[in-house]
């Protein structure tokens, strides 16, 4: 390389022009202009843009260091709720909400890096060969129910236990649930004749969504709500169109099912029950305008909001 430059610089001193010659003698542009300045190819470069504070402020506009917000990020990491679920654009929220300070969610990426605390990324799936369904048009509650059946590991039985919920789909609100070692189409009809008693729900307005499981499709059930409300099944490989209920279901393995270890099924009947109540009192919700659905309802029934419209 070293004879090339010399041979370069000597056609060059000449006046010929720097890209004819560099492309004759085969140089590289970049080991060109390194042999003239190695000094300011070294140099460090400065970092764009503004620079980084160690600070935030509160709703009263007193500074909050990143020390005390990364103690805070600790804790809500070390809560069994946000131990594997809660992510940094739904932090600031929380944030917001508990300790009334105002972070940028790209402020709370940067501190979660730097304390080891991120969360992993969760796989995209293919969007491939997925058949597309026609949607209703929700825009109250009581309006569309989505409900599926979910089993969780009772490890110090070896066994496993259910959970049927019911999920309101325009305030993602679970309206009634059963928890059993079992699960069967009479436990179906028992748990939805208690929602029917529990809530003022107009039986013409609502529409039922499962899929075509065991107890969805028992006799026992189908008697005992066909007369009552429209009950419609989803197509057979088609979760999409029982999206919401399967959404909750993620929701509740990641961050309640993963984490936890159950002694016995009492043990984890009480901390279903626990982790229902904080879903819907206190767990945040970016589609229903970053509320809980319990906050979501009552401020919808006030009338707070304008139209709100979803597909389901």
């Amino acid at each position: 390389m070293g004879d090339k430059l010399e041979v370069a610089k000597t056609y060059l001193s000449q006046g010929l022009p720097v890209t004819s010659i560099l492309d004759l003698c085969k140089i590289p542009k970049s080991s060109w202009y390194y042999a003239r300045n190695p000094k300011a190819c070294t140099a460090p470069q400065l970092a764009r843009g503004r620079p980084l504070t160690n600070y935030c402020y509160n709703m009263q506009g007193e500074r909050v260091s990143d020390e005390v917000i990364k103690e805070y990020l600790i804790k809500f990491r070390e809560q069994k709720e946000f131990c594997n679920e809660g992510g940094c654009k739904i932090i600031p929220h929380y944030f917001k909400r508990d300790y009334a300070i105002i972070i940028n969610h790209k402020k709370v990426y940067r501190l979660c890096k730097e304390l080891n605390i991120l969360l992993p990324k969760k796989k995209k799936t293919s969007k491939f060969k997925r058949r597309i369904s026609e949607n209703r048009r929700v825009n109250a509650p009581n309006q569309l129910y989505q409900f599926d059946i979910k089993y969780g590991y009772i490890h110090g039985e070896n066994r496993h236990f259910y959970l049927l919920a019911f999920l309101d789909v325009f305030t993602k609100e679970v309206v009634g649930y059963h928890i059993g070692r079992t699960c069967t189409g009479k436990d179906l009809k028992l748990t939805f004749e208690r929602i029917l008693a529990s809530r003022e729900v107009n039986p013409e307005k609502l529409v039922i969504r499962s899929d075509n499981g065991p107890q969805m499709t028992s006799n026992q059930f189908k008697y005992f709500v066909e007369e009552k409300v429209h009950h419609e099944f989803i197509p057979p490989g088609c979760p999409n169109k029982n999206a919401f209920i399967e959404s909750f279901f993620s929701i509740f393995e990641t961050a309640f099912l993963v984490p936890s270890y159950f002694k016995s099924f009492a043990e984890a009947y009480k901390k279903t029950v626990e982790y229902i109540t904080f879903y819907n009192e206190k767990r945040l919700h970016g589609s229903i305008k970053k509320l809980s659905p319990r906050e979501f309802k009552e401020r919808y029934d006030q009338q707070e909001f304008g139209i709100v419209e979803l597909s389901a």
